[in-house]
């Protein structure tokens, strides 16, 4: 299937290139050069840069998947070469390149063809200037008694020697490496138990730092972010035996914006971060890190899965992929423990479902999305036609000290002669069937603000606070507001979705049923939603 049913000759070519390669190290050395960011071209949609973010922006990158073909990849890896990218996330599989146990020829490792294979994809990502972080994750039969990719391995110990091995092979392709995928889900590790877990990464992290000391181990990344995961990995002693831990801050309902948060499950919302750092403060890991691995949003008409659509398969629009996107940039910013932020994905797939299939930055047929241009903006600063205000972090320089205590907002600056900033905390309900109650807060030195409704200008008011009316009932409509002083007008703030009342309803009726909505979803997500994504 795919590069797995690579001929004989392709077989004998890699068997070759073997020889050119030691078992200890890995051959292929990173150009000095950066991926440097293409200049904006006219036409391209303009962005306003996130004024904080994590200092290193990435991309899932399914570069080892068996529908990436040779030109698939360059077209991939030169797009995100071409937008400043400087950091992939690339699944790597333990079962391919340990396909027998350690006790056969050269420690069960395939040198002829699976490790070549993985030296070959690692280095056209490093010949562009890039370094990935590794996740290595599913365990091969003889260790798991499966050929799923959710098998247990049968020996920790065995785990960690082999995520080692990687670590000391691949090292300087490397930014980390990250021990398994969403191990909260049966789909990914069939045993959830978290003890099984803690007890891979333990065994795990010494014997990296032993070989690859340099590498940040990143542990966790169950769904969302879920402190109860956490207290519980803690509990079975994973305090101490990781650099990161690992989040995939997702929305709970998946067509929301990053602004929203239900308190009544607060787990499945990035506004639980603060908590997840309060939880690593308390088991003395305050200095450790956070890395967002993945999270993203799909660009789909859910009118295919009928009606009620779950939770988790609903979609956005491209135009709101790419300000979620960036949107969850500025609000991963703010807490200077999180140091690491990968979009997930690279490009469309084709697997005939509208969500599973588009995550990507990039279409099918590699054209970009604006979402691509989001990605441009956020990781290079190249934003719109005007100068660059974003520069991000050179993946060769040390990452600066990890910050302990409680997450805090950046201090304010002293006020400028400039436009304001774009207002925050716009939120928005329906009271009625034919009106929404938007509310957010003040920008400093704003005198007016300006709402849009779908893009476009509703209304323009002095207060923090607006009702749109005469509207359609049961209709999702899209909101932003803009501040305005003498200077000029700011950016537009992060959109709120808000949808009208049914004809006849009440405000408690949808109440009550956002609420059962949302606990059916988060219930169903645990198993689902993510799997659906990447099965």
């Amino acid at each position: 299937m795919g590069e797995f049913a690579a001929s004989w000759v392709s077989r004998l070519v890699t068997v070759l290139a073997a020889l050119a390669l030691t078992l200890t190290g890995f051959a292929l050395v990173a150009p000095s050069a950066n991926a440097a960011a293409d200049a904006w071209q006219s036409g391209d949609p303009s962005f306003t840069a996130p004024s904080r973010h994590p200092d290193i922006t990435g991309v899932q990158y399914h570069g080892l998947w068996s529908d990436y073909s040779d030109s698939a990849r360059a077209a991939i890896l030169d797009r995100m070469a071409s937008a400043g990218v400087k950091y992939v996330r690339l699944d790597v599989a333990w079962a391919q390149i340990q396909p027998n146990p350690p006790s056969s020829a050269n420690g069960g490792y395939d040198l002829g063809w699976a490790v070549p294979r993985i030296d070959a994809r690692l280095k056209e990502i490093t010949d562009r200037g890039m370094k990935a972080l590794m996740v290595f994750y599913w365990a091969p039969q003889w260790s798991s008694g499966t050929s799923n990719k959710n098998g247990v391995p049968r020996s920790a110990a065995e785990f960690g020697d082999a995520a080692a091995w990687a670590a000391n092979r691949w090292q300087s392709a490397l930014t980390g490496i990250e021990l398994w995928n969403e191990p909260d889900l049966p789909e990914f590790l069939a045993d959830t138990s978290v003890a099984t877990y803690t007890g891979l990464v333990k065994n795990a992290y010494p014997k990296i730092k032993a070989v690859a000391s340099a590498l940040t181990v990143v542990a966790g990344a169950p769904t969302y972010v879920k402190t109860s995961w956490y207290e519980a990995f803690y509990a079975n002693g994973g305090a101490g035996h990781y650099d990161a831990l690992g989040i995939h801050p997702y929305i709970g309902v998946a067509d929301q914006p990053v602004s929203t948060c239900d308190t009544s499950y607060r787990e499945y919302y990035p506004c639980n971060i603060p908590n997840l750092l309060s939880l690593m403060q308390a088991n003395g890991d305050g200095g450790k890190r956070v890395w967002a691995t993945e999270y993203g949003w799909s660009t789909h008409n859910e009118s295919s899965y009928g009606a009620p659509v779950p939770n988790w398969k609903r979609g956005v629009t491209e135009a709101e992929q790419a300000t979620n996107l960036l949107a969850m940039q500025e609000y991963l910013g703010q807490y200077p423990q999180v140091e690491a932020s990968f979009w997930y994905n690279d490009w469309n797939k084709a697997t005939g479902d509208q969500q599973e299939d588009n995550w990507g930055l990039l279409r099918r047929d590699f054209s970009p999305k604006p979402a691509y241009y989001a990605m441009k903006c956020a990781a290079s600063g190249v934003c719109g036609a005007g100068p660059t205000t974003a520069p991000t972090a050179d993946p060769t320089s040390p990452a600066p000290a990890p910050t302990t205590g409680s997450p805090t907002a950046p201090a304010p600056t002293s006020p400028t002669a400039s436009a304001p900033a774009a207002p925050t905390g716009l939120t928005g309900s329906a009271p009625t069937s034919s009106s929404v109650k938007l509310t957010w807060k003040s920008s400093a030195g704003a005198t007016s603000y300006t709402v849009y409704r779908n893009g476009k200008k509703v209304a323009t008011t002095t207060t923090t606070a607006y009702t749109d009316a005469g509207l359609r009932a049961a209709t999702r409509y899209s909101y932003s507001v803009t501040a305005t002083n003498a200077v000029g007008t700011g950016p537009a703030s992060a959109p709120v979705t808000v949808t009208t009342l049914k004809r006849g309803q009440t405000a408690a009726q949808s109440t009550a049923a956002k609420k059962g909505a949302a606990k059916k979803g988060a219930q169903k997500a645990k198993g689902t939603k993510p799997a659906q994504r990447k099965a």
